[in-house]
């Protein structure tokens, strides 16, 4: 051991064996080290944001539900009777008994609610407050007079406001949050306003974030981004905890890992569909990643191992290897008579001295040609292979390199084609072996050669796949063709005796007889046909050619009826009425199983058309978003079954996920399309308006647009407009000298009879009834009548 130590070409071998061996060991340890921890980080990552999506959906719903108390305390005393009439006058001496009995109502709601600071309510006709606790007092006393600033350019939607937005001069002063519902709800113009300041440390601050572990923060933003709140502490966000998200807040759900207050935390952000205000929840990456150092110390302990056991090999194989080399470089030496000079240059450099030995004898004649002898059964079947793909008219050429193959085929007789097809084939690959694989392709090609030999001369070409192509040769000329009755029997005994002899079955296809062995390709196409008639027929067919349906026969009922299913489920996509496409589809392959005698292909292109239609229409109709690599693995998928109840397990199963991820974009669209339309009927009520025109505008079926905006108001579309209609006619009987005909004209009824059946059905009375129970007339002393 020691010589070989001090052998220089020997520790040249050793130190190429061990790195090898350290090659070969590292490397997948590395590999699957790395893998797992990516692996376990992804898996926790994964439950992580599962686990935070909960909690923030949570403590949104509960957040949710205390701004919509307080959203609909301001609705529920904006809605009342005596407020809207006060918000109307302006005589203060008119107004004060009936504003006695809203301060009852404005100190039940500030009593009752532990979220309100402080809660008024602003005249904007007399320039006064009313205060929840003081009463009705003068503007000047009140000490949020930037917020009546805002409020005089404030449309008629309500709107949050904070402090130190408003005055940047006392940003320094405790954020105060404000809600502002400008008065009356239905008007155009604002007469006054409700004015709730919260209580922030009470509002923002959650119960259950008490549970949190440590470091863990959940925050509350306001919609626009600009406000902010601790609801661990229930105070405020600072501007540079702000900046950290907010290069992330235009999705409705993100997750996303960044560096805070020092470290490095996982964020995790939803938006709430109904207020507007986005959760974040902050957990430290630390937790997370805690168990990945005690994987990379495990792996690197392996590693050291794993080199220490490598190089104890690599001594024993450099051993084991190095005593042999030597004892063939002499023995090549004394065959080639070298010197002891030349022996000694060339054992400097073994292998390439060997390798080069053993070229020069693989170029002697006897070794050439055992190797073609080795090489014939290959060479014959890609010989055989090649002749079922190029059509030849050189005959009598294609029958001499048969020959010289070993085929003795007649030059006279008939050729035709058969294909066994093993069936299952997946199932086959997956339940055997590659040698019992062997064996079945093996057993299956001796006994068809052994009962078409009684009647044919036959090949075989196996390639190893699920086919095992047969061309067959009649012993004798004949100008008859044989009966497809005659052609049938012996590929039955062939079926019948691998059923009965091993646990799988086998479809066969025919192809027709050819005068030619060099037209044998035709045969072998309408073979692949014939073949393809499994789909319909099932597994363990035999089908011949002229089973086939003719081309110039073939009815086009098939094409109208895919054309008209195809219009149905379009209208139903753009409609979702994502039912009636999983029942024409169902309609469609019952229709197809009906033209059994038409090739598999057939069916499989007209399927993929239909697929990709409605993939593409998706597409359009922006639903979806669609790529040419899904139009080429559509193709793929749909190309690889073998039978048509394969497919349309496949289709269904294609149709309904994609129904899935429409349904998904659907409702995250439902939002901004019914708000949207609330928005045009608001502006144009008094016009003549349909739904049906919206609909055609937005290229949305009619019946799904209607059903989303009754979702919305809880109202049909006419009754919306109609409810508007009526709110200002009521506002213009009451306010203004306008005949009941020309306000009937103002709010979009030219005909005064139907204004006025419509508001008698609605409101209970004629609009001149309305108007004098509302504005009664009176007699002035003053004047003279």
């Amino acid at each position: 051991m020691k010589d070989f130590f001090f052998n220089l070409r020997y520790r040249r071998l050793l130190l190429n064996i061990s790195f090898s061996l350290c090659a070969l060991v590292v490397i997948p340890i590395v590999f699957v080290g790395l893998f797992g921890n990516w692996h376990s980080q992804r898996v926790l990552q994964q439950e992580i944001d599962k686990s935070s999506l909960q909690v923030l959906e949570q403590t949104r719903r509960l957040m949710d539900y205390q701004l919509s108390n307080i959203d609909s305390m301001s609705i529920q005393l904006a809605n009342s009777d005596t407020l809207a009439k006060v918000m109307e006058m302006r005589d203060l001496d008119q107004m004060k008994p009936l504003i006695y009995q809203i301060q009852y109502h404005l100190r039940d709601f500030y009593i009752n609610s532990p979220y309100i600071d402080s809660l008024y309510v602003y005249y904007k006709n007399i320039n006064m407050l009313q205060s929840a606790i003081t009463g009705l007092e003068p503007i000047a006393h009140f000490e949020q007079k930037n917020i009546l600033s805002a409020f005089n350019k404030m449309n008629n939607e309500k709107q949050w406001f904070f402090s130190d937005g408003i005055n940047p001069n006392k940003s320094k002063n405790p954020l105060t949050v404000t809600l502002i519902r400008p008065l009356p709800l239905a008007s155009e113009h604002n007469t006054g306003a409700i004015i709730v300041n919260l209580n922030q440390q009470v509002l923002f601050k959650s119960p259950s974030a008490e549970l949190m572990r440590e470091g863990e923060q959940i925050w509350m933003l306001h919609p626009k981004g600009e406000y902010g709140f601790d609801i661990k502490r229930g105070e405020p966000l600072t501007a540079q905890e702000l900046k950290t998200v907010h290069p992330q807040l235009g999705k409705e759900m993100n997750n996303f890992d960044d560096h805070y207050r020092g470290k490095n935390y996982r964020f995790s952000i939803i938006t709430s569909p109904h207020t507007g205000w986005k959760y974040i929840y902050l957990v430290p990456t630390k937790v997370l990643y805690a168990h990945t150092k005690v994987n990379n110390w495990f792996i690197l302990m392996l590693l050291g191992i794993s080199i220490i056991i490598s190089l104890f090999f690599a001594v024993i194989i450099g051993k084991r290897i190095y005593k042999p080399i030597q004892s063939l470089v002499q023995m090549i030496g004394a065959k080639q008579n070298l010197s002891e000079k030349n022996l000694r240059m060339s054992s400097k450099r073994e292998f390439p001295f060997i390798q080069s030995a053993i070229e020069e004898f693989s170029e002697r004649k006897d070794e050439l040609e055992q190797e073609v002898q080795k090489n014939l059964p290959v060479m014959k079947q890609n010989f055989l292979t090649n002749m079922l793909q190029t059509k030849t008219d050189n005959h009598i050429e294609q029958i001499r390199k048969l020959r010289n193959y070993g085929i003795d085929f007649s030059s006279e007789g008939k050729y035709f084609v058969s294909i066994i097809s093993i069936d299952k084939y997946v199932d086959f690959v997956e339940n055997y072996t590659e040698i019992d694989q062997d064996l079945y392709r093996y057993f299956i090609e001796k006994i068809s050669e052994e009962i078409l030999t009684e009647k044919f001369r036959v090949i075989c070409i196996n390639n190893d796949n699920s086919d095992i192509v047969l061309i067959s040769n009649h012993y004798k000329k004949s100008n008859q063709k044989l009966s497809h009755e005659s052609l049938l029997q012996p590929f039955e005994t062939i079926s019948k005796q691998i059923a009965t002899h091993l646990d799988i079955t086998v479809s066969i296809g025919i192809g027709e007889e050819v005068g030619y062995i060099g037209h044998i390709i035709h045969s072998y196409q309408e073979a692949c046909r014939s073949l393809e008639l499994r789909a319909y027929k099932g597994n363990g067919s035999i089908i011949g050619s002229w089973q086939l349906a003719s081309d110039k026969n073939r009815n086009d009922s098939i094409f109208r009826k895919r054309r008209e299913l195809e219009y149905s489920m379009i209208n139903a996509l753009k409609s979702a009425n994502f039912t009636i496409i999983l029942q024409s589809l169902d309609e469609l392959f019952t229709f197809i199983k009906t033209f059994d005698n038409y090739p598999f292909s057939f069916a499989q292109h007209m399927i993929l058309e239909l697929v990709t239609s409605i993939t593409h229409k998706s597409s359009e109709l922006g639903l979806k978003d669609k790529s040419d690599e899904e139009d080429l693995d559509l193709y793929h998928t749909i190309t690889q079954f073998d039978t048509l109840v394969q497919l349309e397990n496949w289709v269904t199963k294609y149709m309904e996920d994609l129904i899935d991820v429409l349904k998904a974009q659907l409702t995250k669209e439902d939002l901004d399309i019914s708000t949207q339309i609330m928005e045009y009927v608001k502006k144009n009520y008094h016009n003549e308006i349909s739904l049906n025109g919206i609909a055609n505008e937005l290229s949305l079926d009619y019946a799904y647009i209607s059903r989303l905006f009754k979702q919305k108001t809880g109202m049909k579309f006419m009754e919306y407009v109609i409810s508007l209609r009526l709110a200002k006619a009521k506002d213009l009987l009451i306010h203004s000298s306008l005949s009941v005909k020309d306000i009937g004209k103002s709010v979009g009824y030219v005909n005064a009879h139907s204004f006025i059946r419509i508001f008698k059905k609605n409101e209970g009375t004629t609009p001149g009834k309305y108007r004098e129970k509302n504005n009664p007339k009176m007699l002035d002393p003053k004047d003279i009548y």
